[in-house]
């Protein structure tokens, strides 16, 4: 080991002592007196951090294993004692160390990742803490705590990694934030649930993890998955007569469509109106193309849900009109024809329609009755139209089966899609419950979502060698 990272090593061990040794002090000034029943509790959740510090796993894209400990750790750095928390992360670090190890770590290895694991859950509990009282166990307590958490001992990690293979700390960091991040979103969410009852017990609870569940399906198949051809887009001039009469249909109709619905135009909020608006076309730039395809994905279809969920069927179409007008011009290789424009406006217009149609006329009063159920069906709708509009279009102009198109885009869309539908159903919670003003601060998440879909797609279709995993 290189001697800049032994003393790196070294000076995060001393951390975590200190850290230990705070957390300790800290319990023998309290007041409160020990007694079985807190002793009991601390071992309830002690027992399962060990076993599952025990059982690990390897992750692809990172050289290294994983463990769930950690939502354990979360769960005592919420509802337990600052000593309790550092002295579980301490425990559970040191075990992770040395249980299934094909070769036995040096005392200092082993010292690093208990200290590693004290520091993180030290940190995590003083963030938590910081919302006072009882609400320290609360969502917002939870979500700071584990940001709080995987930061430090992701940069931890990270910067002993950096040091022994010479790369610079950015480069390691997203390496490992690329791999576990996913996977401990799912244990966040696991522990939301399982730590507030009256939450865990509605069934419509679960349901978030859905999108987090066929996300780690998806970076999975990501090792797995080739391409060999690339599809093209409408190019106008040269469209063979299916295309032409595809091409057609989809403008007529979306023609009609936003005809029909804008002659229901009645006295819109225009502020909240234009802040959608506004903010769809922001999100439309955020644009992440799809491997071997001429197909882009955006996050603008976040905001088109929920202008379905709150706003009139024309405002909602026009905001799903004017993301695929930004979408279409926005940093494009070339300068699309104007057929592929209004191509995909009305592709957009149709879709949005579709799931308005579904959630709002087909099935009114499903948003009260139950939002999750909404959001589902109305991003079931948009994603289905969306995707085989122009799944068959593309076929009509390559000659192949619009299933195979169809399936290939679906591996890259669908995963998107489920997670921008929990992100919109969390916006317009938040916008009934505080107003659409404070709802739109929800939106850096989304950006999260895209920001790890993003580096993941990239890192797959980079011509590297792959990473051992």
């Amino acid at each position: 080991m290189p001697n800049r990272a032994k003393r790196y090593a070294l000076s995060i061990c001393v951390a975590g002592g200190l850290a230990l040794v705070i957390a300790l002090l800290s319990a023998l000034g309290n007041s409160r007196p020990l007694t079985s029943d807190t002793a009991i509790r601390f071992l309830v959740f002690l027992i399962p951090a060990v076993a599952t510090s025990i059982w690990k796993m390897r992750l692809p894209l990172i050289d290294g294993s994983y463990s769930w400990n950690f939502a354990f750790v979360l769960i005592a750095a919420t509802q337990l004692s600052l000593a309790e928390s550092a002295l579980m992360g301490a425990v559970v670090g040191l075990l992770a160390s040395v249980a299934k190890r094909k070769t036995r770590p040096t005392l200092l290895q082993a010292g690093f990742n208990t200290a590693n694991v004290a520091i993180s859950a030290s940190v995590a509990w003083v963030v938590a803490h910081a919302f006072n009282g009882a609400s320290a166990s609360g969502p917002a307590a939870l979500a700071s705590a584990s940001a709080a958490y995987f930061v430090v001992n992701t940069v931890i990690v990270s910067g002993v990694l950096a040091l022994l293979e010479g790369k610079p700390l950015r480069e390691v960091c997203r390496q490992w934030y690329l791999g576990p991040f996913i996977y401990f979103s799912i244990g966040v969410a696991l522990v939301g649930l399982l730590t507030r009852p009256a939450v865990a017990e509605s069934p419509e609870a679960w349901l978030v993890l859905v999108p987090l569940l066929y996300l780690v399906h998806f970076f999975h198949g990501l090792t797995h998955t080739a391409q060999d051809s690339e599809e093209t887009a409408p190019a106008g001039a040269g469209m063979p007569w299916r295309a032409r009469v595809h091409l057609s249909l989809v403008i007529l109709g979306g023609a009609a469509i936003l005809g029909g619905a804008m002659r229901s135009w009645d006295d819109p909020d225009l502020l909240r109106f234009g802040a959608y608006m506004v903010t769809a076309a922001l999100l439309a730039a955020c644009k992440l193309k799809l491997p071997r395809t001429d197909t882009a994905l955006s996050l603008s279809f976040v905001i088109t849900l929920v202008a379905v969920a709150q706003l009139s069927l024309p405002e909602a179409v026009l905001i799903g009109g004017v993301s695929a007008l930004v979408q279409s011009y926005w940093k494009t290789l070339r300068r699309p024809l104007p057929v592929q424009v209004l191509f995909n406006f009305f592709v957009l217009v149709i879709s949005t329609s579709a799931a308005y149609a579904l959630t709002r006329i087909a099935l009114p009063g499903l948003l009260d009755a139950s939002p999750a159920a909404f959001f589902a069906t109305g991003a079931v709708a948009l994603y289905v139209t969306n995707s085989l509009l122009v799944a068959a279009m593309l076929a009509n102009l390559s000659g192949k089966p619009v299933s195979g198109i169809w399936q290939w885009n679906n591996f890259w869309m669908l995963p998107y899609y489920l997670a921008g539908a929990a992100a919109s159903a969390v916006i317009a919670t938040v916008a009934r419950g505080a107003g659409w003003q404070v709802s739109l601060l929800v939106l850096p998440m989304v950006g999260l979502v895209h920001f790890a879909y993003r580096l993941k797609v990239t890192t797959w279709s980079a011509p590297t060698e792959p990473v051992k995993g």
